[in-house]
C-alpha cells in the first residue's frame, strides 16, 4: 500500500502499529447498546482505535478512514490534528462541509492536518487484496458489485501493522428508521440496498477469510447478534480486557513519575533471561578464575576503587584478584615503548587489559564498577565485552 502527504510526496507508515490490536469502529445500531463505561474504555489511553465514516461521532477515534465524498462527515474530524485520516486521493481537492453552520466552507481537504492519501480501486482480487499498493473498496464483477468504506478499513489497518481486529458496531443488517448510532434518516430504499450490499461483502469476506488467516491477520466480531457471521464473536468485554492487557499499564493518570530523573532504578541485565540460556554459553567455564583491575598513574587509588576491589574478593574467595598499578615485569619490550608514546593513561590501560586477557586470561573490569553478584556465569563465554550508548566499550571484558 502506498500513502502520500497533500503535496504529492511519498510517506511509509508500514507496520507503524507492529503486532497490535485495534477496535474497528463502526456505526451500526448496536453500538448504542454498549454500557457507558464498557464504551469509556474503548477512548481510554493505549486503545488504538479507527472509525469509519460518521462512527467517529461516537468513540473519538486515533484513526479514521473514508471513501465518500468530504461533504458527508463531521467538520470536526477533518479539522482535528490528532487523528490520522486516510483517504482516497480525489478526495484532496474538495471542500469540507459545516455541518453546524449549514454552509460549505473554503477547506478543501488537503489543506486539513494529519491526512494521508491512498489510490484506491474496485477490481477485488482477493489473493492480492491484503498486500497490492492501492486500496480495494468494492468489486464490480456481475453478481459481486460493492463499494465499501469497512473494506478499505481492514486494509489499512494491516498496512499499519495491526495483526488483530475487534469489530464494534458491524451489524450488518440495517432497518429503515434506525440505520445508524447516531442521527441520520434512512428510507426503506437506502436500508434495502445497505442489506443487499452486505449479503455480497459476506461472501467476499469468506473469499478473504483464508487470506487473512494465512497472514495471521484476525478479526473478530464484537457483536453476537450481527449479520456478519464470518468471523468469530468475541464478547466486546473480553476484547477490550485482552486490548488493556497489550497495553499493559493499569492506570495511566496515577503511573508513577518519582525517581524516572535519578540513577536508583535497577540495572537493565537484572530484567534481562539468564544468560545461560543464550545460545553461546558453554556448558563447562572456558574462562580463567581470575579478575583484572587496573589503576596506573601517580595517583593513589580512589576509595570507591578499593571498596569494588574489596567487593570482588568478598564474592570470589577462590578467584585470583589482581589490581595492576603498573606495567608487569613480563609486559613486552615493545609493547612498552608503545605505551610510554601514549599521552594519556586511559589510552595506556587500554593496551595492557587487551594483553593481560590475551596472556592471562579472565575478566577485566574497571575499577569504578561496582559488583553486586559472582561473575561465574560469565566465565562459560568464550569471550565477551559491553556497551555503553550504543556503542561497544572495554570497561568490562572477558576472555
Amino acid at each position: 500500500m502506498k500513502l502520500t502527504l497533500a503535496n504529492g510526496e511519498a510517506a511509509n507508515l508500514s507496520g507503524l502499529f507492529a503486532g497490535r490490536s485495534a477496535f474497528l469502529i463502526a456505526s451500526g445500531p448496536s453500538f448504542a447498546k454498549i454500557p457507558a463505561a464498557l464504551r469509556a474504555r474503548l477512548s481510554a489511553p493505549g486503545i488504538l482505535t479507527l472509525a469509519v465514516n460518521n462512527a467517529a461521532k461516537l468513540v473519538r477515534p486515533k484513526l479514521w478512514t473514508c471513501v465518500d465524498p468530504p461533504d458527508h462527515f463531521l467538520r470536526s474530524i477533518w479539522r482535528d490534528p490528532t487523528i490520522m485520516k486516510f483517504v482516497p486521493t480525489g478526495l484532496g481537492p474538495r471542500y469540507v462541509f459545516d455541518g453546524d453552520r449549514w454552509e460549505w466552507t473554503d477547506e478543501r481537504v488537503r489543506q486539513c492536518p494529519n491526512v494521508w492519501f491512498y489510490d484506491r480501486h474496485n477490481q477485488l482480487d482477493v489473493e492480492k487484496f491484503l498486500d497490492e499498493p492501492q486500496v480495494c473498496w468494492g468489486a464490480t464483477e456481475a453478481g459481486k458489485d460493492f463499494r465499501s468504506c469497512f473494506v478499505a478499513a481492514l486494509k489499512v489497518l494491516y498496512y499499519l501493522g495491526v495483526r488483530r481486529v475487534y469489530l464494534v458496531g458491524v451489524d450488518f443488517n440495517m432497518q429503515a428508521g434506525q440505520g445508524y448510532a447516531f442521527e441520520q434518516n434512512r428510507t426503506d430504499g437506502s436500508a434495502k440496498g445497505n442489506n443487499h450490499s452486505y449479503g455480497r461483502m459476506r461472501a467476499v469476506f469468506q473469499e478473504l477469510k483464508p487470506q487473512f488467516d494465512r497472514a495471521g491477520f484476525q478479526v473478530f466480531n464484537c457483536n453476537p447478534d450481527s449479520g456478519l457471521k464470518e468471523f468469530p464473536m468475541m464478547h466486546l468485554e473480553e476484547a477490550v480486557s485482552h486490548a488493556e492487557v497489550e497495553f499493559g499499564i493499569k492506570d495511566v493518570a496515577n503511573e508513577r513519575t518519582e525517581g524516572l530523573y535519578d540513577q536508583s532504578k535497577p540495572a537493565f541485565w537484572m530484567r534481562l533471561a539468564p544468560i545461560s540460556t543464550r545460545p553461546d554459553y558453554r556448558a563447562s567455564a572456558v574462562i580463567p578464575k581470575r579478575i583484572h583491575l587496573i589503576w596506573m598513574g601517580p595517583h593513589e587509588v580512589p576509595a570507591d576503587g578499593m571498596r569494588n576491589f574489596a567487593e570482588f574478593q568478598r564474592l570470589h574467595p577462590d578467584w585470583e584478584i589482581i589490581l595492576h598499578r603498573d606495567l608487569p615485569a613480563d609486559f613486552p619490550q615493545e609493547l612498552r615503548e608503545a605505551v610510554a608514546a601514549l599521552p594519556m593513561i586511559c589510552q595506556q590501560s587500554d593496551v595492557l587489559r587487551t594483553w593481560l586477557l590475551w596472556k592471562y586470561g579472565g575478566l577485566y573490569f574497571d575499577c569504578d564498577v561496582w559488583p553486586l553478584r559472582s561473575m561465574e556465569p560469565l566465565r562459560h563465554f568464550e569471550c565477551f565485552c559491553t556497551l555503553w550508548s550504543s556503542r561497544v566499550a572495554n570497561g568490562m571484558l572477558g576472555a
